[in-house]
């Protein structure tokens, strides 16, 4: 079977059927080539070894795990890390993803209707401030309590859940620190007007 020579890719070099030295005449360099024994093997139809389990089938993207169910949609089976339900139906992550894109309004689709955690955000304002650098407490506190009120209902067309208890912890703890401020604020005023 001829290739290519490497250096001038234009002449055709007849390999031998053992390994050794070749010389192109265009570019007056050697090529030392070695035949692997798959390259000259004529090629024969296999069939892969099958997966036997004890009951049922295995789940297409972890083969090791027993399927637990099958996508409504496309018939993959799936195990329980694999499968999401809509409406009630079994669904692959897939499918999943494509009916979401479907269901949302046309204005979405183009801004991405991306998915936020405003929970974690909140939360996140309300406590690494705090441990990081305090005093600039007194603006992520309000922040937090205001991303908590604007993002109570969490994004209708959000696929990841939001968690209220995260939410309200994010609340008691910014309200901590604006009573926080606030004591501060009072015990620096009177002792100016004391003193």
């Amino acid at each position: 079977m001829p290739v290519t020579c490497p250096f001038c890719r234009k002449r055709a070099l007849e390999l031998p059927e053992e390994e050794g030295t070749l010389s192109c005449i265009c570019s007056n360099r050697s090529i030392h080539y070695r035949r692997f024994p798959a390259y000259s093997r004529e090629s024969k139809v296999m069939d892969a070894p099958r997966i036997e389990v004890e009951a049922g089938a295995t789940c297409l993207h972890h083969s090791d795990r027993k399927a637990e169910s099958i996508c409504d949609e496309c018939g993959m089976f799936m195990c329980s890390l694999c499968q999401t339900e809509h409406g009630g139906r079994p669904l692959c992550l897939n499918c999943f993803s494509t009916i979401h894109l479907k269901e949302l309004p046309a204005e979405k689709l183009g801004t991405g209707a991306q998915s936020y955690r405003y929970d974690n955000i909140a939360l996140g304002l309300a406590l690494i401030p705090l441990v990081i650098m305090w005093p600039i407490t007194c603006i992520t506190a309000p922040v937090a309590i205001f991303m908590v009120i604007r993002h109570w209902k969490g994004h209708p067309y959000s696929v990841i859940p939001h968690s209220r208890a995260r939410a309200i912890f994010a609340v008691l703890v910014a309200l901590c620190e604006i009573i926080g401020w606030i004591t501060l604020g009072l015990l620096l005023f009177t002792e100016s007007t004391n003193g």
